[in-house]
Parts: C-alpha cells; structure tokens; sequence
C-alpha cells in the first residue's frame, strides 16, 4: 500500500523514526527497502538520513542491505 506520494509504510516509519517498526519490515519485507517513492525518488534510507535518525540509516544499511548509492530527484 503506498500514500499519495508513492510512499511505502517503511518510508514512514524511517521518516517518523519508528525503529521498531523499520526492523519489523526489514525482517519480514526486504524488498520495501531500496523501493523509490513515485514523486520524489526517496528510498526509505533518504527519509531516515535527511532528518539525522541515524540509527535508522543503521538498521537500513547494516541489516537492509539499503542501496546508498541510489539518487532521489534531487541528486541526494
């Protein structure tokens, strides 16, 4: 299910700095975690590190395997 933005429950709880909840869709939904947003381009990675939820970007890239190397539309 996504928002009106094209944004997965993982894109928010990584926005809303839910780490329980990112772990949850790390473990049981992995294919959520290099998925863009439809407008911006944002993975669930970008919407944890813009705001600084650090340890989110950890659970992400350590136990995710998050792509850092992926660019939203604005080349972040």
């Amino acid at each position: 299910m996504l928002d009106s933005s094209g944004r997965t429950a993982l894109h928010q709880a990584a926005y809303w700095n839910q780490p329980e909840t990112v772990k949850y869709f790390v473990e049981f939904a992995p294919e959520l975690v290099n998925q863009a947003a439809t407008l911006t381009k944002r993975t669930p990675l970008h919407e944890s590190a813009i705001p600084g939820h650090f340890e989110i970007v950890r659970i992400l890239i350590q136990g995710g395997k998050a792509n850092f190397h992926l660019k939203d539309q604005e080349r972040n």
